[in-house]
């Protein structure tokens, strides 16, 4: 008892979700989650990363609109240790790799800057 659980799969996937797509309703994810998880589940997911700090959200008529904290930066590295430690093994080759993989967006620039990135963390080694 008093034990801080650890984040959970749900909770990493919800705040991603949210992350994307900058702002969202209970519904919103449940739809994007092809309803698998119940609505009421992800209602009450929202709510607790709400009072962790992690979203913020705003009451818009009966319903929510949550986005994540944006003056949180230490709670979201938090987020990101865990995602990496959970489901990449600890490995930031493996999350990297994942990101820029799986980014149908990122842009020629997006990996210039990746590569000087890398370039200034072998520097430092």
């Amino acid at each position: 008892m008093g034990k801080k659980r650890q984040f959970g799969e749900l909770e990493s996937l919800i705040l991603e979700l949210v992350k994307n797509k900058k702002k969202a309703s209970v519904l919103d994810i449940h739809k994007k989650m092809e309803e698998k998880v119940a609505y009421t589940t992800i209602m009450t997911v929202m709510s607790r990363l709400y009072e962790k700090g992690y979203l913020n959200r705003e009451r818009t008529g009966k319903s929510y609109i949550y986005w994540v904290s944006a003056n949180n930066k230490d709670n979201f590295i938090k987020i990101l240790d865990r995602m990496k430690s959970k489901f990449f093994f600890g490995k930031s080759m493996q999350l990297v790799s994942y990101l820029i993989e799986n980014d149908q967006t990122i842009t020629k620039e997006e990996i210039e800057k990746i590569e000087n990135l890398i370039k200034n963390a072998k520097e430092k080694l």
